[in-house]
């Protein structure tokens, strides 16, 4: 039986207030736990016990690994008519709402894994009833996850592909480590002349010269909490563009066209010959005319070789149609021989030949009246003096490199030629490189020097 206070009204029946709920909680022994289960093994409880819209509960905040976990929350419910749970932000297994009057809620979220800094989590508890709304929140901190290690910044391109002169180049930088993005910039030397490097490592232009550009290139990470830098110097060649291939039974190496011409030279490597089932030659020599004509001024080395004898060697000066004349120096495989044809007016040409091994050198001048309209630089399977029948070609070794071809005059053709016996490619050369081209014995085509 209920009884009026004086003065005042019949309490209602099911109001909350402060001192009865902390009463009944501590009465019945129940109260709100909260805890982390990090991974297997029991539960730790924290209990918050909800008496009244008024009442105020303090309870420590919670923490949970950064792989993430499951919180445990038990919540003591008395005098109220529903509960409803939510979290900021949503984790699973939390959220609900149901009814309830006087009981031990028992929940558990699942605190997912966390892949980058710290962070926290509010479960919210909210319990109405006849006597109002209560809210109640339990913090949950998550600790971040740790800082990976860091990783080195390297340049991972090591070489640049050549660019063709006249033709556009585009070749991409790329590097590793670091965070992304990368920034990329020159740090010593210079792209060669139409080239440029932008700051997202992209090499592109049109090339203007021929040659060869040595660059320091440095890039730079964009985000790492402490940047970093790498650098690799790298070479970019720039070649002649392919030219078109003339196949001949005796000649192999390079011609150009045009003139007329004034002056022709380059210095090239004496190689050594393998001795095969028959007799066999082969010819290095700087020459004008021959190519679309019969006349031909030439200075060069021939290396000849017999069944089981050793290579001989000897140097020449040739104006067709007379026979080639022997020149008094010792020329041995492996030695360097420049060669130079030079006008000097009037008809009269100089010939000089230098064993730059050796320090020897011959010059001649002859009378020579060709029409001068080519230059060549070639390896060449010679002809015999008596019936002009092209030899074999000799099995030559290494391969032959011409440096610093060079000729004066108006050039508007280049010809790429090889040289073909019993229907085979058995001397070819290189691209046209900057300081030259190799000639080598076989159809597979050397690098350029």
């Amino acid at each position: 039986m209920n009884r009026t206070p004086a003065g005042g009204r019949p309490r209602r029946a099911g109001a909350l207030s402060v001192a009865l709920d902390l009463a009944l909680a501590l009465a019945a022994g129940v109260a709100v736990a909260a805890a982390v289960l990090a991974g297997a093994g029991p539960a730790a409880a924290a209990v918050t016990a909800v008496a009244a819209p008024s009442a105020v509960v303090v309870r420590p905040s919670v923490a949970v690994p950064d792989r993430g976990g499951p919180v445990a929350v038990a919540v003591a419910v008395d005098r109220a008519a529903s509960c409803e749970l939510s979290s900021s932000p949503v984790v699973r297994g939390w959220a609900r709402s149901f009814p309830c009057r006087r009981a031990l809620v028992r929940r558990t979220a699942i605190i997912p894994p966390d892949l980058g800094r710290a962070r926290r989590f509010v479960l919210w508890i909210a319990v109405s009833g006849p006597g109002g709304r209560i809210v109640r929140g339990e913090t949950v901190h998550q600790a971040g996850a740790p800082a990976p290690a860091a990783v080195p910044l390297v340049v991972s391109t090591t070489v640049l592909a050549p660019a063709t002169l006249g033709t556009p180049y585009s070749a991409q930088l790329a590097a590793s480590g670091g965070s992304p993005p990368y920034i990329w910039a020159l740090a010593a030397g210079s792209l060669p002349a139409g080239l440029s490097l932008s700051p997202g490592g992209l090499v592109s232009g049109v090339p203007e010269l021929p040659g060869v550009a040595t660059l320091e290139v440095v890039v730079r990470d964009g985000a790492s909490t402490e940047p970093q830098s790498a650098t690799a110097v790298l070479s970019l060649s720039v070649v002649e563009p392919a030219l078109p291939v003339v196949a001949t039974r005796n000649w192999s190496g390079y011609e150009v066209g045009g003139g007329p011409f004034t002056a022709a030279s380059a210095s090239f490597d004496v190689p050594d010959l393998v001795a095969g089932a028959g007799p066999a030659s082969t010819s290095e020599w700087v020459g004008v005319d021959g190519s679309g004509n019969t006349s031909l001024i030439q200075a060069g080395v021939e290396e000849s070789v017999q069944p089981g004898s050793s290579v001989d060697v000897e140097a020449w000066w040739e104006i067709l149609p007379a026979p080639a004349t022997p020149i008094p120096l010792a020329v041995a495989p492996g030695d360097t021989v420049a060669v130079s044809l030079a006008s000097g007016g009037g008809g009269i040409w100089t010939i000089s030949v230098t064993d730059t091994t050796t320090g020897q050198s011959f010059t001649t001048a002859q009378s020579y009246g060709g029409p001068a309209d080519s230059v060549e630089w070639i390896v060449e399977a010679p002809s015999t003096a008596s019936s002009g029948a092209v030899l074999t070609l000799g099995d030559y070794a290494p391969d032959v490199t011409f440096s610093d071809p060079t000729f004066s005059g108006d050039a508007t053709s280049r010809v790429e030629v090889v040289l073909v016996q019993g229907g085979a490619v058995v001397s070819v050369p290189s691209a046209l490189g900057p300081s030259g081209f190799a000639v080598a014995y076989g159809a597979t085509a050397p690098p350029p020097p």
